[in-house]
């Protein structure tokens, strides 16, 4: 194994990105940086009371609602809404959605 160590410094940028590439992290960051347009995949009504939480083998969306009833809105809209995921999100290809109800006081502090 090579200590060779450069006297140059190195970007906090640069650290990051390598960790990430080590951990093989960065396929997951993308895509969970296709959260933050959720309101433009469910519309602004639906992005009120419900938001994405994390993504489970590569495949099934774990998505957050205020209450059972717009967990149903989604569960209606499931095949619209994993369509439009597919087409829109990058590095994704999701196949079914899951619902969990959360504390409404969450969906307050957006």
């Amino acid at each position: 194994m090579n200590h060779y160590r450069s006297n140059k410094p190195t970007t906090i940028g640069s650290i990051i990105k390598s960790s990430l590439k080590r951990r093989h992290l960065t396929n997951k960051l993308s895509q969970y940086a296709n959260f933050s347009n959720w309101s433009a995949i469910v519309g602004e009504k639906l992005s009120a009371v419900s938001a994405p939480v994390k993504i489970i083998n590569h495949k099934i969306l774990i998505i957050k609602v205020i209450d059972s009833v717009w967990g149903q809105e989604i569960i209606f809209n499931k095949q619209k809404i994993l369509a439009t995921i597919n087409k829109e999100w990058q590095n994704l290809h999701l196949e079914d959605l899951r619902i969990s109800v959360s504390n409404p006081v969450e969906f307050k502090k957006k």
